[in-house]
């Protein structure tokens, strides 16, 4: 099952206006999308993290989705390609993100 949503993911094709996702990944993003819009508009006094003051609900939704397309790049495989757009940076091997010799150049 692990493996399976680690390539469901990793064939996210992002190369054009609109990325086509499963049922299950379109809703995890969707879900994770309200958190992390509901965590930028609220204190965290255990973590020491102040609200984002500039933000409203509109645009805290929108940096949230800011946020999680550019956690894809890192995931989702560049086209004719076995590598994510960041060259597998950062390393994550539970995402099958193991350093390419590129991610070793561009360091």
């Amino acid at each position: 099952m692990f493996a399976k949503m680690q390539q469901s993911l990793q064939q996210i094709d992002l190369s054009g206006n609109r990325a086509i996702l499963t049922k299950a990944a379109s809703k995890s993003i969707s879900q994770l999308q309200l958190e992390i819009s509901q965590s930028l508009m609220k204190h965290d006094l255990e973590t020491g993290y102040t609200k984002a003051y500039s933000l409203d609900n509109q645009s805290a939704l929108q940096t949230a989705e800011f946020l999680i397309y550019s956690s894809l790049t890192t995931i989702v495989h560049r086209p004719g390609t076995n590598f994510s757009y960041t060259n597998n940076w950062s390393y994550e091997p539970t995402m099958g993100n193991l350093p390419t010799p590129n991610t070793f150049y561009w360091t």
